[in-house]
């Protein structure tokens, strides 16, 4: 492609998003002569009118939920401040951090040898780059390879009354906030909108085309994340469009709703719907568009036409930030780096991705549906679990937690993993990367097993969970030949000591007798758990019965097999002060009265002046579930007392005060008695 007169670049790349800011800035530091072409900010949908000062703004929602559970956590705060949110000074400071990131950006263009132009590109019927820069003037270029990484923007609505409809690019340009809100769309964009503008204090409404919302997410995050909408107040209107739109004399919108009821909102947030920035001249140059106006390209980025790219919004390649930049760096890598990079391509599956509601979601892998459809549901294993975080435990209002796992074939690899709860977004990260790596559910299942003998305790991670089913429907107490677990432990005997589930509780809030339940825990208790609704009524009890869903088993050594295990039957551990009775050496490994124990206590012998004696050792403690139990109960106690002391100490300190002041009045009112009967 070269034109007489055109100034000429080995790389141009139309478009300053995240894509084409990676791609442009690798093929600098190659050495390569790049052009950068953006016509309005550089940073893109992402750092200009999406994820960035989206963030920024779910922080400051974060901070208003905080300010209303400070109290539960015994701090001085009216919980009435949550509703006290300066928009204005926030989205000053807000706009302020975005242009400080293109001035970086910029910066950073600058610094890896890329030239930057604003304006408008298109390609003419040469096959050249002609650029309307902002001046009105007109540029043309050519280039020996040429990169579309123009993204995409919001689709307009076309009802009546549109005009006073905003759109998810609009939405940070408002000056003041909402009062009343509404917001069309259950897209990730118009949940997350919904959340943060309902933390914020704004009157919120979500209307919904049909009864769900989040369609490219599993079916555990979409009723978790709208069930807690609906339970914290948003409105919710289901089955519902906006027929058309009415400003009236107030300054308010005026909405008509297809149910036939009216809505009056302060704001309007259309978030339906993008579509691709096109209009570049591509039939100029034969590249094709699908039917929906996406770039076709194969797995390396080319399009139909030799030397001309395209990669993110443009393409429909799952429209991620992350996703754009690492695409970008290695067709850059392929283009202009070493052999070594010659076919290295972006792999579009297993990709995770963030959902910034209230709570937030994360979710990486295939979702139970397109799990069914791969693999058949016959082969899928789905594990679920649903709790409230300790954080929780303090506060009033809770927020939900719903992790859910999807295991194919027999050796149950894990092939999507599904997570609501705060942290969620963090939390996906190193679980992305190990069901990158193949990953199967028993990498994370583990055995801790103990030995009396010698005090000692070892644990050993399983890597295959058929190996773990001689355990299942077992009860605490009872005794497993380790044969079937492997052949290291053949000949020995096992009893079972207790466990944590996924959870991190105990397998068991109480202990399943042959005819009864003996319950540890009772209403009330730190580490309580009510039974679920539909859980049977044995299930109730964790603990009692080892269930699938363990994440670590506690056995005890009842009997030493054939050979020796390291680090756990061929060491000696020193034995530390503690439990000189039988008794309370058998509850740490959950044995019976019939066995001797007295054997392993080891006594030393202690000279104190002329006087021997010998003292009796503790065996070495074991993290036991119900010594994690207990902690938490301890530490749940101590914040309680601490809470109660504070309050006894601040009702004192209002009493002495108010005793203080009636005092005080009293002797005014003798000082003006006597001071009036002198005059007299």
């Amino acid at each position: 492609m070269t034109k007489t007169g055109a100034k000429h670049f080995e790389y141009i790349v139309i478009g300053g998003g995240s894509g084409g800011v990676a791609s442009s800035r690798r093929a600098g530091s190659y050495g390569v002569k790049t052009l950068l072409i953006e016509g309005n900010h550089v940073g893109g949908t992402c750092v200009n009118v999406g994820c960035v000062p989206k963030k920024v703004m779910w922080y400051a929602s974060s901070v208003a939920q905080r300010i209303s559970e400070a109290k539960d956590y015994g701090f001085d705060v009216d919980p009435k401040l949550a509703k006290t949110f300066n928009w204005g000074y926030f989205t000053h400071k807000r706009d302020a951090y975005i242009e400080k990131l293109n001035g970086i950006y910029e910066r950073n263009l600058k610094n890896d040898n890329v030239e930057l132009l604003y304006g408008w590109a298109k390609f003419n019927k040469d096959g050249a780059v002609e650029v309307t820069k902002k001046d009105g003037s007109c540029e043309t270029f050519t280039g020996d390879k040429i990169l579309i990484a123009t993204g995409g923007k919001p689709i307009a609505p076309t009802i009546p009354g549109s005009e006073y409809i905003i759109d998810s690019n609009g939405f940070f340009s408002l000056k003041e906030q909402p009062k009343r809100v509404a917001i069309v769309g259950g897209g990730y964009i118009g949940v997350e909108f919904t959340g943060l503008l309902h933390g914020l204090g704004s009157e919120t409404h979500l209307i919904l085309r049909d009864d769900q919302i989040l369609v490219r997410f599993d079916d555990s995050i979409r009723d978790t994340v709208l069930g807690h909408y609906a339970d914290t107040g948003v409105n919710i209107h289901y089955e519902t469009e906006v027929k058309s739109v009415e400003k009236i004399e107030s300054g308010a919108l005026k909405l008509t709703l297809s149910t036939g009821s009216m809505l009056e909102v302060d704001a309007l947030i259309w978030t339906v719907g993008r579509r691709t920035f096109l209009g570049l001249g591509l039939e100029n140059v034969g590249v094709q568009v699908t039917d929906r106006g996406l770039v076709k390209v194969d797995e390396y980025q080319n399009t139909t036409t030799a030397n001309i790219y395209a990669l993110g919004d443009v393409t429909g390649q799952l429209d991620l930030t992350p996703v754009a930049i690492s695409a970008g760096r290695k067709l850059a890598n392929r283009l202009f780096g070493p052999a070594k990079f010659k076919a290295q391509k972006q792999n579009y599956t297993n990709v995770p991705s963030a959902l910034f509601s209230h709570p937030e979601a994360g979710s990486v892998g295939l979702s139970e549906v397109d799990a069914i459809e791969k693999y058949g549901k016959d082969n899928l294993k789905i594990y679920r679990s649903r709790f409230t975080p300790m954080y929780y435990a303090m506060v009033e209002q809770k927020s939900p937690v719903s992790y859910k796992i999807i295991c194919a074939g027999p050796e149950e690899k894990v092939v999507g993993l599904h997570l609501v709860g705060d942290y969620s977004s963090e939390i996906l990260q190193g679980f992305s990367v190990a069901i990158m790596m193949g990953a199967t559910k028993a990498d994370f299942d583990s055995l801790n097993i103990a030995y009396p003998a010698n005090g000692s305790q070892k644990t050993y991670d399983i890597d295959d969970d058929h190996r773990l089913r001689v355990f299942y429907e077992k009860r605490i107490g009872q005794e497993v030949e380790g044969d079937s677990v492997g052949d290291e432990f053949k000949g020995y005997v096992f009893k079972i000591s207790g466990g944590n589930d996924k959870q991190g509780f105990p397998m068991k809030q109480g202990v399943l007798l042959p005819n009864r339940v003996k319950l540890l825990l009772a209403k009330g208790h730190s580490c309580y758990r009510p039974r679920r609704n539909g859980e049977r009524k044995r299930k109730s009890v964790r603990g009692a019965i080892v269930g699938q869903d363990l994440a670590v088993l506690s056995l005890v050594i009842v009997k030493q097999g054939d050979a020796e295990l390291e680090g756990l039957t061929d060491t000696q551990v020193p034995k530390r002060l503690g439990p000189k009775r039988a008794n309370n050496i058998r509850k740490f490994f959950g044995l019976t009265k019939e066995d001797d124990v007295r054997q392993y206590v080891i006594r030393r012998e202690v000279v104190k002046g002329e006087k021997k004696y010998t003292k009796a050792p503790k065996i070495q403690r074991l993290v036991t579930p119900q010594t994690l139990q207990r902690k938490r109960h301890l530490k749940a106690l101590k914040i309680r007392n601490a809470q109660a002391q504070r309050d006894a100490a601040a009702e004192y300190a209002h009493l002495l005060a108010q005793r203080l002041h009636e005092r005080k009045a009293e002797r005014a009112e003798v000082r003006k008695r006597r001071a009036s009967s002198l005059k007299a």
